[in-house]
């Protein structure tokens, strides 16, 4: 049994608010969370929502955008990937903003939201959407990938690199009920890495990458783990901003420990 929790909106950086809550289960003798994040970037001139939240999380979404655009609009939405917990809310979004432009990798899409394929702008990776004032958003090859549509994103003023479902670690041992979760505490939601009381686990982590990205088991992580490097080189981040998982803000801490739990995953 889950239930929806209004933990957020928080600002993580100026123009950039993670958006969207945890779940809640009552898994072990006290419950345990899970993030379901989005990001919400308000440029100067343009306002873009990467990610939408399940539907579950809907009257709290619809307030926060409200309350954070404060009248202005919402003129970009970027779906990671075609998943409840990720695009759940499009049809509602589009509904809301009749003007906004869904943009990304698009396929398949049109099978889950008939009725705003008009909306609807397949993007190539690497196309940079100009918010004003600086704010510039790219669209990124997912280099750890869940579908093949994933689509990442990097945020230029700030610095914020967006990996969807990879770089996710959680506090807690896996359950039967939410063995791909990263799991925490109730006191942990919303908080970034370097407020938790302690870095990540390598065996936590290990066991979260192999249960949410399952081909990790089966697939030399090296190349991969190279072209992560070198994506930070070319786009450097200051924060990491996952789906599941709390915001990365000491990446000299946390980014090794990711590293090694993908090099660890892997079972030949």
């Amino acid at each position: 049994m889950t239930r929806s929790l209004h933990t957020l909106p928080r600002q993580i950086a100026d123009g950039i608010w993670w958006v969207g809550g945890c779940l809640e289960s009552a898994a072990f003798a006290d419950p345990v969370h899970f993030h379901v994040s989005a990001y919400l970037i308000v440029g100067s001139e343009r306002a873009l929502l990467y990610d939408t939240a399940p539907p579950a999380m809907w009257p709290e979404l619809e307030r926060d955008l409200d309350r954070i655009l404060a009248g202005r609009t919402l003129d970009y939405v970027v779906p990671s990937h075609p998943e409840v917990p990720h695009a759940g809310n499009l049809g509602k979004l589009a509904d809301k903003y009749p003007n906004a432009v869904l943009v990304g990798d698009m396929r398949d899409y049109h099978l889950y939201f008939p009725d705003h394929v008009g909306q609807m702008r397949h993007l190539p990776h690497d196309t940079t959407l100009d918010l004003g004032g600086g704010w510039r958003f790219t669209l990124l090859d997912a280099i750890i990938e869940d579908l093949p549509n994933t689509v990442w994103a990097y945020e230029h003023k700030q610095q914020v690199l967006f990996p969807v479902d990879a770089l996710g670690y959680g506090h807690l041992p896996q359950t039967a009920e939410f063995p791909d979760e990263a799991l925490h505490r109730a006191g942990e939601c919303a908080l970034m890495s370097s407020e938790l009381h302690a870095p990540p686990a390598l065996d936590l982590a290990t066991y979260l990458t192999q249960s949410s990205l399952f081909w990790s088991r089966y697939v030399e992580i090296t190349p991969y783990l190279d072209r992560l490097g070198a994506l930070l080189q070319t786009y450097p981040a200051r924060l990491i901003a996952p789906a599941h998982g709390s915001v990365i803000d000491d990446l000299d801490i946390v980014m090794p420990v990711m590293r090694e739990a993908h090099r660890k995953s892997f079972i030949g």
